[in-house]
């Protein structure tokens, strides 16, 4: 061993002769601590694990040493108590073991949309303003009663009874939990469905068969969950697909995937996808809408099937979709009448190697890890599996053990009621070579330490010791998996007690550190710590990173040169924290110190804790004004909350961003440490925190997240940003985010869009009051629309005249033109007006706040009106979207509009209204109404209610009410004109004429109402109750 120790030595003199000896040990202690990602390590020859060999020895060194001490103080080993086979008998009992369900409260929290109720209960109570309107009419005290608003949905859960879908009894069972406990919901039942070939049995709560068909609701009111991981054969037969359309053609019905996205199509659920949006409140799925993908268009009757993973951000989409119809959407698969298109066909079984290399392209890094870690036990109990998930892959997801099924690497057996996963041999034997004794080690001691500290407790993940007189038996080739003392043991209940004995003594610090590294002395691959335990590629040892030079500070701290002195404090901060510190003790001052700052910065406020007891042990002292400085630089880890953290790497699982090594390196800078290949967002973020702030005082990791929110999807984007503004709001530096987000806006941009895109403003505009004065504008927009149609909404604005209302407008137009100008877009403007409010000059408003020539907006930008009211009355929207298809195919043709398809109103006489209507009534291809006087909004008996009403999508008149021979002239060449242009840019023409002719040209009162159902928005209306960042 000392010859191994020395050629190290001589190696880094060599290569550095500045180096002092410090620094040499240093160097050590970082290489043994040191990791590569598993996915970066050669299939190698690892230890024999069947055998146990790997730690047979240390442990009887260990045993000698402690029996010689004290022979209470011995160990005795551990097995998981899950397991049960003919072999030694043993006697178990029970720990807590971590939730089947991560991240309960942020899904409680996503499903909050929920919470709308239905408005015509079947109880009744008291209604309050009718009861007294009544009495001040009549002046008898009447009670008048209405329907009670209730709870909407009753909820049914429907968990498929496959094989594989045994490791998720727990999940379920807590999912369902969950939805009672949110109070939400009528009822919530789970139902189970077996299925086999063309065969679907459905059993209720108490287990009997009950029909498929008795699943459909008949009142709108029934909510189906079909949980599934869509491994079993039959989800490649049409029978289940077929029961699961015909209850979505009544029932609201979702699919619910425990496993991540990235291997659904490698299940069941390889059919067509698609974006479906919200149709109906609650309504069943065939009224949600989507973009048919070109190739399906030629088959009808396709129904979405929304598709949800247990992750809050995926439950939110949906909620909001099936609740607040939220163009963002949910994922959908389509589903055709017959089920699927075609049966799938079966594969051929892949090979071992085949395997692993899927394994190792399609799951997660977290799933790897866990693999990798459990690979020595076969078989691996499930709650032993929750258990290194929980200790060793923080932010690891519901998920990940499910991955590991849906690869393939292994199979899930259920057998007296507990569920257990074995490997297949191939595949275990290459996931064993990676990993390495020391990193064994550290999870054998973290789970024996794990065990003494819930030694107290109790709960359903049990452990068992070999006990001749135990009624549980062992299988005679299992191995342990932790050790406890008999102290340990005896809390357990798995031993008698015993009178208190005297305390251990501490064993010797040199001879500590010399067995760890005999222990690693054969080990020529690092392997990563879990992620806990920041890996060394998160460490800077330049001035750029902020672990080392506390630790120098600490180096001048008297108190922190002395190891008892050091113990000490370390004994009141766990003291001070409520948990004990688990910090790895070493002889000399720069390493044990470097361990104690990098345990506590584990901890959160570990570093605040650290300060405030060296405070008060060395109060005032020079060296520690200059340790605050350093924390305070620190202290930013401490601020992001571990549930912020939790929904950030929610936010990200199974985000791909193919540049994302530039985007750190950009970030970083020239302190941008060399990573591994595979690195998971957690590492990037963690190595980022290791960095001092940028210039404008913002931690680089929330720059890092910011830049991120760039560079994804639209509605993943706001999620992003919106947790950057909640981390900034804490940190007091709101002006500093403005000026980075306009910085990453003119530098890298915001996904760009094509050239010259169409891009939209769209101003609803309603008083606020009875009077005439009081105006409030909800603004939504939109830069490019090629992706589809999921405008922004930003905060309302009020304003108490209508000279401050037009200068609100302008300003907005104002600002909008400054940050779009680099993309070049074409932008549009649209006034979603009340009815009162639909014959103001909008288009004749000045685009610009000053300005010596004030210019009319109508001149500048394609300028239209659409009603208001027309977009709450959801009665109106189906003749709405014939018509408005008639009016694209006309346009689409010839760009105008054929003469028989406008219709030309002379009077708005009672007579004439009702001409009208019949009109229209009789003639579904007419799509263009020219007014004979303009909307007052006074009445509903007037042609713009009938227009609306009819579905009539493009609306004309003059807001002075003239028909002479010049406006009717112009609505003809606007309407009938066969050049190119479309017709809204014909508008803005004859308004730039208008403006360059003088006010009294025609163009200057053209109202035009061009009202596409497309380009939908969810005004307030009813709904006022929401708040427009749920929208």
């Amino acid at each position: 061993m000392s010859d191994v120790i020395g050629r190290l030595v001589d190696g880094l003199r060599a290569a550095a002769p500045d180096l002092d000896a410090g620094q040499i040990a240093d160097a050590l202690w970082l290489a043994a601590t040191g990791s590569l990602s598993y996915r970066g390590l050669p299939m190698g020859s690892g230890p024999d694990w069947s055998s146990g060999e790997w730690r047979s020895g240390e442990r009887s060194q260990r045993r000698q040493r402690a029996t010689a001490t004290s022979p209470e103080s011995r160990t005795d080993q551990l097995f998981d108590g899950n397991l049960a086979d003919e072999g030694r008998p043993a006697s178990r009992t029970g720990l807590p073991q971590p939730r089947a369900l991560t991240a309960p409260l942020e899904l409680a929290r996503s499903l909050k949309a929920f919470g709308r109720k239905w408005q015509t209960g079947r109880k009744q109570e008291i209604d309050l303003d009718a009861t007294e309107q009544n009495y001040a009419r009549t002046r008898h005290l009447t009670p008048i009663f209405r329907r009670a608003p209730e709870r909407w949905f009753d909820v049914t859960i429907i968990v498929d009874d496959s094989p594989s879908m045994a490791i998720w009894h727990d999940t379920v069972t807590e999912l369902a939990a969950l939805l009672r406990q949110l109070g939400v919901f009528r009822s919530v039942r789970t139902w189970s469905v077996a299925l086999s070939g063309d065969s679907v049995e459905l059993r209720n709560a108490a287990g009997h068969l009950a029909p498929p068909m008795q699943l459909r609701s008949s009142t709108g009111r029934g909510l189906l969950l079909v949980v599934s991981d869509f491994l079993a054969d039959a989800w490649s037969r049409q029978a289940v697909w077929r029961t699961l359309w015909e209850w979505s053609g009544s029932t609201p019905t979702t699919l619910v995937n425990p496993l991540p996205t990235s291997v659904w199509r490698r299940t069941g659920l390889d059919m067509p996808a698609v974006r479906a949006t919200g149709g109906t409140i609650g309504g069943p799925n065939s009224t949600l809408r989507y973009r048919m993908p070109w190739d399906l268009r030629l088959l009808e009757k396709w129904r979405p099937l929304p598709v949800i993973g247990l992750t809050p951000y995926s439950t939110r989409c949906w909620a909001n979709a099936v609740m607040r119809a939220d163009p963002h959407g949910v994922d959908a698969v389509l589903v055709p009448p017959a089920g699927r298109l075609d049966d799938r066909a079966d594969e051929s079984a892949p090979t071992d190697e085949e395997l692993l290399e899927t394994f190792r392209r399609v799951a997660s890094d977290s799933a790897f890890r866990l693999a990798v870690l459990s690979s020595p036990h076969t078989p691996v109990s499930l709650p032993m599996l929750r258990l290194l998930q929980d200790q060793f892959v923080p932010g690891g997801a519901t998920g990940d053990i499910g991955e590991i099924l849906a690869v393939g690497v292994a199979v899930a057996v259920h057998d007296n009621g507990t569920t257990a996963l074995h490997f297949r041999d191939g595949v275990q034997k290459h996931l064993q070579a990676l990993l390495t004794a020391p990193e064994a080690w550290r999870v054998y001691e973290a789970l024996s330490a794990y065990v003494t500290q819930h030694a107290s407790s109790s709960g359903e993940f049990f452990v068992a010791t070999p006990d001749p007189t135990g009624d549980t038996v062992l299988s005679a080739d299992a191995h342990s998996f932790a050790e406890a003392s008999q102290d340990t043991l005896r809390l357990l209940g798995l031993l008698k007690p015993r009178p208190i004995a005297a305390p251990l003594p501490v064993p010797d610090a040199q001879q500590t550190i010399t067995e760890s590294v005999e222990r690693d002395a054969d080990v020529h691959v690092p392997v990563p710590l879990p992620p806990a335990e920041p890996a060394s590629q998160t460490y800077s040892t330049g001035d750029n990173g902020v672990l080392w030079p506390l630790v120098r500070a600490l180096r001048r701290v008297d108190c922190m040169n002395d190891l008892s002195s050091r113990n000490l404090v370390i004994r009141i901060v766990s003291d001070e924290l409520g948990s004990p510190l688990s910090v790895d003790e070493y002889p000399q001052t720069t390493t044990h110190l470097f361990s104690i700052v990098n345990t506590c910065r584990q901890r959160p406020n570990g570093l605040s804790t650290l300060l405030a007891v060296l405070e008060q042990l060395e109060p005032g002292s020079a060296a520690m004004i200059e340790v605050r400085r350093v924390v305070t630089e620190m202290i930013f880890y401490d601020t992001i909350s571990p549930e912020d953290r939790r929904q950030l790497f929610t936010l990200l699982a199974g985000v791909v961003i193919p540049d994302i090594g530039d985007v750190y390196r950009l970030v970083a800078g020239e302190a941008a440490l060399d990573l591994p290949e595979h690195t998971t967002y957690q590492e990037l973020f963690r190595a980022l925190e290791t960095l001092n702030s940028a210039s404008s005082g913002i931690p680089k990791p929330v720059v890092f997240v910011e830049h991120l929110a760039n560079r994804v999807r639209l509605d993943l984007a706001l999620e992003l940003r919106r947790w950057v503004s909640v981390q900034i709001g804490k940190l007091g530096l709101d002006t500093e985010l403005v000026q980075l987000r306009e910085q990453l806006a003119l530098t890298q941009g915001i996904s760009k869009p094509r050239h010259r895109a169409d891009a939209y403003l769209v101003f609803q505009i309603e008083r606020t009051g009875p009077g005439e004065e009081g105006f409030r504008i909800a603004l939504w927009r939109q830069l490019d629309i090629s992706d589809g149609w999921h405008p922004e909404r930003t905060p309302d604005i009020h304003a108490a005249t209508l000279a401050e209302l037009k200068v609100r407008v302008a300003d907005i137009i104002e600002s909008t033109e400054s940050e779009w100008a680099q993309f070049e877009p074409s932008i549009r403007l649209e006034f979603m007006l009340a009815t009162e409010l639909l014959n103001l000059d909008v288009d004749q408003w000045a685009w610009e706040v000053e300005s010596r020539f004030p210019e009319p907006m109508g001149c500048r930008f394609i300028v239209n009106i659409r009603s208001l009211e027309r977009m709450k009355a959801r009665k109106w929207h189906r003749a709405w979207y014939v018509r408005w298809k008639e009016l694209k195919t006309q346009v689409l043709a010839s760009e105008m509009v054929p003469p028989e398809s406008t219709f030309l109103s002379r009077s708005n006489s009672h007579q004439s209204l009702r001409k009208l209507a019949a009109q229209l009534e009789r003639s579904p291809a007419l799509v263009a109404l020219v007014l004979s006087a303009p909307p007052t909004g006074t009445t509903h008996a007037d042609e713009i209610s009938i227009a609306l009403r009819a579905g009539i999508p493009l609306v004309i008149w003059h807001r002075g009410g003239d028909q002479s021979e010049e406006f009717l002239s112009t609505v003809q060449d606007l309407l009938h004109d066969t050049s190119s242009r479309h017709i809204l840019d014909r508008v803005r023409m004859i308004r730039a004429d208008a403006y360059g002719l003088g006010p009294d040209h025609v163009g200057a009162n053209l109202a035009v109402m061009w009202d596409d159902p497309e380009r939908r928005l969810i005004p307030e209306g009813n709904l006022s109750h929401l708040a427009a960042n749920d929208y």
